[in-house]
């Protein structure tokens, strides 16, 4: 009887053994990679969401350049120039001899040029000359730049002699061909 048990013990010695060793490649057969694969699972998630928050980001801010883009337009509409007709030639000229009276300056002449299309619109060469100070001189071009945004200028000759000051100023006026009605160009946009 002793034998048996000994021999048991043997069985049971070498079925531990077996046991472990089974359980062992078991482990490294089957659930480490299944642990690796959990492991590599969850980085990608992780990554997934690092691309997510991105795609967000880049979303809101697309969005954001869309509401600025639109705002731009808006702001064109509202500041766009509406010319006008080219038959209006001779109240802008006279127009332009107000402003330059009332900035101190004293036109001497005017000379209007032919129209001439170009694009969509009709450009008028407009000659002014005169007299007056440079501050009235300068006044009446400031004007001409942040008022009248149908007008460019062109050419500018300012002479000084003792008695007084001279100017020449080239200009462009930009208008509408007269078979165009106002704001016409802006509907077909």
């Amino acid at each position: 009887m002793n034998r048996l048990i000994k021999s048991k013990r043997r069985i049971d010695a070498v079925g531990l053994t077996l046991t472990v060793l089974g359980a062992g490649a078991a482990w490294f057969a089957l659930a480490a990679p299944l642990k690796a694969s959990w492991a590599s699972t969850a980085q990608r998630e992780a990554e997934l969401g690092a691309l997510a928050a991105q795609a967000t980001q880049i979303e809101a801010e697309t969005h954001a350049l869309e509401l600025r883009v639109a705002d731009s337009d808006k702001l064109a509409a509202q500041s766009s120039l509406q010319a006008r007709p080219v038959s209006d030639l001779n109240s802008r000229i006279a127009e332009l001899i107000r402003t330059a009276d009332a900035s101190g300056l004293t036109p001497s002449g005017v000379r209007p040029g032919s129209p001439v299309p170009d694009g969509g619109a009709v450009r008028v060469g407009i000659d002014i000359n005169g007299a007056g100070s440079f501050p009235a001189l300068t006044g009446f071009l400031n004007h001409l730049h942040s008022e009248d945004r149908d007008i460019t200028l062109t050419r500018i000759h300012v002479s000084r002699d003792r008695t007084a000051t001279t100017f020449d100023l080239g200009l462009v006026w930009w208008a509408s061909d007269d078979a165009t009605p106002p704001g016409a160009e802006d509907a077909s946009r």
